[in-house]
This record gives C-alpha cells, structure tokens and sequence, in this order.
C-alpha cells in the first residue's frame, strides 16, 4: 500500500477520532474537561485551541492533496510523502492513545505518549526540512502541527506536575509559567534561527497570546509576570518575523 494512502486513512481515522472524542465525549469528559480539572495558567483559554480546527483543515490538504497528486503521477509519490514515511501515521496513532489516556485521567501515560509524539514529529520536520523545494501543502501542516504539540507537551507536563504535587522548586505558579513560558522563547528562536519557519513561530505566538489573555484576566496586576513574559516573546517574534519576510522580500529583487 501506498505511503499517501496510508496517510489518507490516518488522517481520516484521526479525524474522526477527534471528533467523536468532543461531540460524544469520551468517558464522560472531553480534552478541555481534563484541562479544566488541573487550571494552570499555562494553559490557554477554551477560544485559543480553536486552532485545532485550523490544524486538521491543513493536515487533510497534505493528506487528500498527496493521494490525489500520486494519482496525477501515475503512482510516483512526491518525494516530501517520502521523506515523512510513516512517521504520520505513527503520530495519529500516539495522538489517539494520548487522548484516551487523557480523557481516561490517566495523566503519566497521557503525558508520557505526548512526548513520544513530539520527538516523532521532530523527526518528521527534520526530514521534512531536508528536503528541496518541499511543496507548502507539505510544510504548512508539520509547521503548525509540530508548533502546537510543542504547546501541548508543555502544558502536559505541567499539569502532570500538577497532578504527582510537585512543589515547582517552591515556585509560585505565575513565577513558573512565566520560566516556562521563556524556555518557549529559547526553543522558538532557535528553530527561527535554524528554519527560519515563520508558521512555526506564528502557532507558539497564538498560545503566548492564549496565555497572556489567560492571565490578565486571572492576575489582575500591572506586574503580572506571565503576562509581561508573553508579551516580550511575541514582541521578539514580531520582529524577527518582519526582518525574515522583508529578506525575502528583497533577495528575488536582488537577483533581477
């Protein structure tokens, strides 16, 4: 069987899956029920995970738009589906298992499968990213879904620290997300620097905003640490992202 095929039936499984696990819920709670047992202020509000409309639009582009170009190509498949292998069916499989174990409360397991999923897809962007002249409907997608599983696996981790009492260094939770939210920062800058993926930075952007949002309404104070830490990283997003596009704005006139 066909690499896009496989990958048509994972999103489609996937999908569904996802959308049983809102409308049905799943053991009597959704996603954002488990959420709202363990409230950080790292965890964006309920209007920000939206984007997960937004995620699955773009991931049934790459998975629809690679099966019908295969079939354009007479079976040769796009060399950017080649480089991904099955690294996204094994993502849809650790996605679904991270939401049954996170709809069961099993929060170790949850958290434990979220992070086997982010190092898989930071294999598949990897690959991705090697390859030349990879096609938007590839990149597109593992950017924003790679950006927000990112998120995901912080705010997993945090709530599984909420979840074992960990005393966060003796740290209050503002102090703390405020360290997490700069360990974002870290992380987001050095994949601008190495990709210069300005998709990628925009989805980290969104959750900062989530969680600036978030926290204003929750810390009411002029310094509010999340708050203040939020806005200096997408201020630092902003402009690198400005600088990235007016580069590229300008190499093509350069040539001519």
């Amino acid at each position: 069987m066909k690499l896009s095929t496989i990958n048509l039936g994972a999103y489609i499984v996937l999908f569904v899956f996802n959308y049983l696990s809102v409308k049905v819920p799943f053991f009597g709670r959704s996603a954002g029920d488990v959420s709202d047992i363990y409230p950080n202020l790292l965890t964006p509000p309920d209007f920000f995970f939206r984007i997960w409309m937004l995620i699955y639009i773009l991931l049934g582009v790459f998975s629809i738009g690679s099966y019908i170009q295969e079939k354009k190509n007479h079976g040769k498949q796009a060399k950017e589906v080649e480089a991904i292998g099955y690294l996204f069916l094994v993502t849809s499989i650790l996605s679904i298992g991270w939401l049954v174990t996170w709809q069961l409360l099993y929060i170790p397991i949850a958290f434990f499968i979220v992070f086997v999923m982010w190092l898989v897809l930071m294999r598949l962007y990897y690959k991705l990213s090697l390859v030349k002249n990879a096609k938007w409907i590839y990149t597109a997608p593992m950017s924003i879904y790679f950006g927000w599983i990112c998120i995901t696996t912080l705010a997993s981790m945090n709530v599984f620290l909420f979840h074992i009492n960990f005393s966060f260094f003796g740290m209050d939770d503002e102090t703390w997300t405020s360290f997490l939210i700069g360990y974002g920062i870290c992380g987001t800058l050095w994949m601008l620097y190495l990709h210069k993926d300005i998709i990628y930075t925009l989805t980290i952007a969104w959750a900062f905003c989530g969680m600036f949002t978030k926290s204003c309404s929750l810390v009411p104070d002029s310094l509010n640490k999340v708050a203040m830490t939020s806005v200096i990283g997408m201020a630092i997003f902003a402009i690198i992202i400005i600088a990235i596009s007016v580069k590229r704005f300008r190499q093509p006139q350069l040539r001519t």
